[in-house]
Parts: structure tokens; C-alpha cells; sequence
């Protein structure tokens, strides 16, 4: 740091103890007007590129959360499963009902008097 400061680039400020050191900017190229220029119309671009990029992003980020709350493929198969089953079970309940068997299980039976019993007390 000794060599740096002695060659003028860098630059020391002590407080009591401490020692701050900084480049000398003195040494930094001053740009002209047209290189200001071109850096500014160089970040307008760059700005208009980004507002862009963040907007695809959020687009993909509505698509990636709209396809996370679909349900899997495993969990479509299983209410499938679920919902042919239900569908098999009420199919022989109705041709049950539609053959003239008897319908009402002796379970149902038990509680459908057991309910009238309560309504007439």
C-alpha cells in the first residue's frame, strides 16, 4: 500500500488509529459529451430490455403457479378410480331398485324406524 500511496494512486486520510484508503480519482478518465451520451441512450436500452424481461418473467411465473395448482396426473388416475367405482356401485343400486329386489338393508331398515319412532313421540 506504501508503493500505492507514494505513486500518487491512492490516496490516505488518518484518524487517529485508522487509516482510510481510497483510489484517486483524480486518475479516472473524465468521458466527453458524446461518450456520456452513448452510455445514456446504452442504460435507456438496457432499461427497456429489463422491463421487458420482467414481464415475461411475471407471465411465466402466473404460468408456472396456474400448473402447480392443477392436480397431478397420479391424483386425475385416483379420482378416476374413485368415480368409476362410485359409478359401478350406484349402477347396481339402480338395477336394484329397478329389478325389484329388495332395496332397503336391514341396517337402513333399523333406522328408518328408529326415526319414525322419534317423530311420533
Amino acid at each position: 500500500m506504501a508503493n500505492l500511496v507514494a505513486s500518487g494512486e491512492v490516496k490516505t486520510k488518518t484518524y487517529k488509529k485508522i487509516v482510510i484508503y481510497w483510489y484517486n480519482q483524480d486518475l479516472v478518465p473524465v468521458p466527453t459529451n458524446e461518450e456520456m451520451k452513448a452510455m445514456d441512450e446504452e442504460i435507456t436500452k438496457l432499461e427497456k430490455e429489463l422491463a421487458e424481461l420482467d414481464k415475461e418473467v411475471g407471465e411465466l411465473e402466473t404460468s408456472v403457479s396456474k400448473l402447480l395448482s392443477e392436480p397431478s396426473d397420479e391424483e386425475l388416475f385416483a379420482e378416476i378410480n374413485r368415480l368409476q367405482s362410485e359409478n359401478a356401485a350406484l349402477s347396481k343400486r339402480i338395477e336394484e331398485i329397478t329389478s325389484g329386489k329388495r332395496v332397503v338393508t336391514p341396517e337402513q331398515k333399523a333406522q328408518i324406524e328408529k326415526a319414525l319412532k322419534i317423530g311420533k313421540v
